[in-house]
């Protein structure tokens, strides 16, 4: 069994938006490095910045992988009932045309439609969490056993295509509330002492978010963003950390 994650950062506006896209690409990046992220090599994460289609579909053709993992980042709308993602500054496309031939697919689409004046800042710091109730403590995983938890739990989920929206159609997706949010609860349930030797999946995940994004979006600019997902295989997003 294999992977490849396709990060795709797409067109902002203008440079605070493309700063704000290539930052949280990073982050992106970072966590799917991690043991957190079920410890992806570098050889499996492949980013693009404003691609066009062409190469897209050059890069996308050469995947011979079990499972796919595409984010994409940067402005997006719905068009006769199918989303559409700016890709570079000339090309806009449906984000259906970016599959490879793998059986196993999660895609993540942050759309993207403010604009940034602040980028948004979350703690991904590996820390060792305090263990204030006592009990066992807990040495952390290893890399090789992260990849280990990940890929089992991959082969036990049903092949299927997993979209995750960052909102619902009728909604805006802002200042990376989805991603920030998705990012740090990870990152939360990581470093969280009770799970053991577990993952944590992408439909637990997105049922949370759908919550928590939507509080956050209207305490701090006074409109909804509900996350929404497509698809029903519950694949491994995070892993925990002991």
């Amino acid at each position: 069994m294999n992977r490849v994650a396709l990060i795709i950062a797409g067109s902002g506006n203008n440079k605070d938006e493309d700063k704000a896209i290539i930052y949280h690409i990073g982050n992106y990046i970072n966590f799917l490095s991690s043991n957190a992220g079920g410890a992806w090599e570098k050889e499996e994460i492949e980013y693009f910045n404003k691609p066009t289609l062409e190469q897209i579909n050059y890069e996308t053709n050469k995947v011979k992988t079990t499972y796919t993992l595409i984010i994409l980042i940067g402005h997006g709308a719905i068009q006769d009932g199918k989303h559409v993602f700016q890709l570079n500054e000339k090309e806009i496309i449906k984000t259906g045309q970016i599959y490879t031939s793998s059986k196993k697919h999660l895609i993540i689409l942050e759309s993207c439609r403010s604009k940034i004046e602040n980028i948004l800042t979350i703690d991904l710091e590996d820390k060792i969490p305090k263990f204030e109730r006592g009990g066992i403590v807990r040495a952390p995983i290893t890399r090789e056993l992260s990849k280990e938890l990940f890929f089992n739990s991959l082969r036990n989920c049903v092949e299927n295509d997993i979209v995750c929206f960052a909102c619902k159609e009728s909604e805006t997706a802002n200042n990376f509330y989805f991603t920030n949010s998705l990012l740090q609860t990870c990152m939360n349930w990581h470093l969280d002492p009770g799970p053991h030797l577990q993952t944590l999946g992408i439909n637990e995940l997105m049922r949370h978010l759908n919550l928590e994004v939507n509080e956050l979006s209207l305490i701090q600019i006074g409109v909804p963003q509900s996350p929404t997902i497509s698809g029903f295989a519950n694949f491994p997003f995070c892993v925990s950390k002991f």
